[in-house]
């Protein structure tokens, strides 16, 4: 970025700002992931919803009634969630009693960007969301 709108870029270097863009990418990948061929994804589909500021990805299932199709969340995987959240100064990512994986965006006076570390790295917001959801679309073991 060239440092003329630096201003700009820093002062939406905010924890907001940061969680709707991670929430933005980390969806995406979920549409992304449930439009793989079925095989590919051990026939799994996921739904992620925003509720009160937290993210939630859920295993789901299509279902077909008077509303027309739709998916809906599992029932046989309640128990089974991910959420992503806003706590003090961080983005939070937890699959139910698994290791939090810790968010922080930090500005970056040398590129003049907002970056997102997970732990002391800096990562793309790519990674990021990779980071968050490999683990949980891919367990094909529960």
């Amino acid at each position: 970025m060239s440092g003329e709108n630096w201003i700009a870029v820093r002062a939406d270097c905010t924890l907001e700002s940061n969680f709707r863009e991670v929430e933005k990418a980390v969806r995406e990948d979920v549409k992304r992931f449930n439009r793989l061929a079925p095989a590919k994804r051990d026939g799994r589909l996921f739904l992620s919803e925003n509720k009160d500021g937290e993210l939630t990805i859920r295993r789901a299932q299509r279902v077909k009634d008077h509303r027309g199709q739709r998916m809906v969340a599992d029932p046989d995987c309640a128990d089974d969630f991910l959420t992503v959240r806003c706590d003090g100064a961080t983005i939070i990512a937890q699959r139910q009693d698994r290791e939090p994986i810790v968010i922080e965006p930090r500005w970056n006076r040398e590129t003049l960007t907002c970056d997102l570390h997970v732990g002391k790295q800096p990562r793309p917001l790519w990674h990021v969301s990779q980071e968050i959801l490999e683990p949980f679309l891919f367990d094909f073991e529960s």
